[in-house]
């Protein structure tokens, strides 16, 4: 049966090349100057560098973890879903081809811009339960993004330490692709999309959200510790006195603890398995690691005990920056160990100063482009438009040209792509600070001249849209034909 599917499929993709034309959250739009960000879907945010860790291992998770319903459910779907991982070589694409971190796309333009959109969890919210109707949602969703030129997709796969697909042998099915958590479809979600992407040559990026376990944003639907089924590996760890230190309380929010090597190695066994599984074409974090930490917050213990177990000389905040880029480099390993194609980066927030912070993201972000090994594409959030001002009257540093300009000016290692995070949610509002950034609420052209501005750089290889939902929301309709027709145009 999986033999016959698997050649089904592999003649659905090679006939789709003669069809060719091409993320946190809401993807935390970054904070405004100095002041802390306030994450639009709930959760604070963060990013670092190699690790000084403390913690005891854990053993590899078996499938049983996510609950015997979910366990029965994937195993029966299991029949008539085959990995497309095991599609013979010569049956994917050309255009999938990952060569030095970058991808490319051969029936557009010749240096093979990105062009992508994030599909945030609330977009799969939006997606029907039954499979049929599923399937016909999910070909007009990857239909739209060809109507607008893109080449690539953002799939959230993991945002509440859930599951968006039923071959996890570590998470929950997720409330968000599924309906209620623990309870997968007798489909596989993921799959589907997977197959209606690259039947129209999109690319596929898994997206996670690492350490995320709970949300608390008050315009979307939340994940909290009462929605966590009593047999995930989540609760049994927080149950238990020997893993209750891989599962931190902060804020009144859950996360997964980045100091413990339990947490390191089964998000990277999360991810080696879904590269395995499933044909995705590169793995994607965002800027949600560690939360936002003030020293004199009562929160300010966090992972603190490990740190002083660790018996490091470093500082706490670059003790935790490397405790994340520790992280992203077991994932790079991992995710090219499986296939070499493949391409893992990081969508930081957009502004340089607030990711050098020692009490928010933790990030190394110089030391992530500086050395080979940790990501292959940077792309940071540029949330702000032409015209942001510092309040003083000036131009701010993270108004789009002068921060677009700050990115370009770092050094990266050769291989490392740079694309570009566009805010498609702000156009259509008055999204005003300090009196300015109108141009949101009084313009319809920002994404097109973004677009535009990122093309006359030749550092620039590409741009993804936050998110898919405002591509079809009737306040940004005179945005989103804009940015159509820019990139038709060019």
């Amino acid at each position: 049966m999986r033999k016959c599917i698997s050649l089904i499929l592999c003649l659905l993709i090679t006939a789709g090349l003669s069809a060719w034309a091409e993320t946190p959250a809401v993807f935390a739009s970054d904070v405004i100057g100095t002041a802390p960000e306030v994450p639009l879907s709930g959760l604070p945010a963060s990013a670092p560098e190699s690790a000084g860790n403390a913690g005891t291992s854990a053993e590899t998770p078996q499938a049983g973890i996510i609950g015997p319903a979910a366990a029965s459910a994937r195993e029966a779907a299991s029949d008539g879903i085959s990995s497309v991982r095991s599609v013979p070589e010569a049956a994917v694409p050309d255009t999938f081809r990952v060569n030095a971190g970058r991808i490319y796309d051969a029936g557009a333009r010749a240096d093979g811009e990105l062009r992508g959109v994030w599909f945030a969890y609330y977009d799969w919210e939006a997606m029907p339960r039954e499979e049929e109707a599923f399937r016909q949602a999910a070909a007009s969703v990857m239909d739209r993004l060809r109507e607008l030129g893109m080449n690539a997709v953002f799939l959230h796969v993991h945002s509440h330490s859930d599951s968006y697909y039923l071959r996890s042998s570590y998470f929950p099915a997720s409330l968000y692709a599924f309906g209620m958590m623990g309870e997968p479809l007798s489909f596989d979600p993921l799959a589907i999309m997977i197959e209606e992407a690259h039947a129209r040559q999109i690319s596929v990026h898994a997206w996670l959200n690492p350490y995320r376990i709970t949300s608390n944003s008050e315009e979307r639907t939340n994940v909290t510790w009462q929605d966590i089924p009593e047999d995930s590996l989540v609760r049994q760890w927080r149950n238990s006195t020997e893993h209750e230190r891989s599962i931190l309380k902060y804020n009144d929010l859950y996360f997964l603890n980045p100091a413990r090597e339990e947490v390191k190695q089964l998000l990277t066994d999360t991810i080696t398995e879904l590269v395995s599984e499933y044909s995705v074409d590169g793995v994607h974090f965002d800027d949600y690691f560690y939360p936002s930490i003030n020293s004199g917050y009562e929160g300010s213990a966090f992972d603190t005990p490990e740190y002083e177990a660790s018996g490091s000389d470093l500082s706490l905040a670059d003790w935790r920056r490397e405790n994340v880029t520790d992280l992203l480099r077991r994932i790079h390993a991992a995710v090219r160990e499986v296939d070499p194609r493949l391409v893992f980066g990081v969508s930081p927030a957009g502004n340089l100063d607030n990711l050098r912070s020692s009490s928010m993201y933790f990030t190394d972000i110089d030391g992530w482009l500086a050395a080979e090994g940790c990501v292959d594409y940077i792309m940071p959030q540029l949330y702000w438009g032409f015209e942001a001002s510092d309040g003083s009257g000036g131009r701010a540093s993270w108004a789009f040209e002068n921060n677009l300009s700050r990115w370009m000016g770092l050094d990266r290692a050769d291989g490392i792509a740079l694309y570009i995070g566009l805010p498609l949610f702000r156009t259509g509002s008055d999204t005003t600070f300090k009196g300015n950034e109108s141009e949101w609420y009084s313009s319809d052209d920002i994404i097109a001249r973004m677009i535009r501005c990122c093309r006359e750089q030749e550092a620039v290889e590409g741009f993804v849209i936050f998110d898919y939902e405002d591509l079809n929301r009737p306040g940004a309709a005179a945005e989103t034909e804009h940015m159509r027709q820019e990139i038709a145009d060019n």
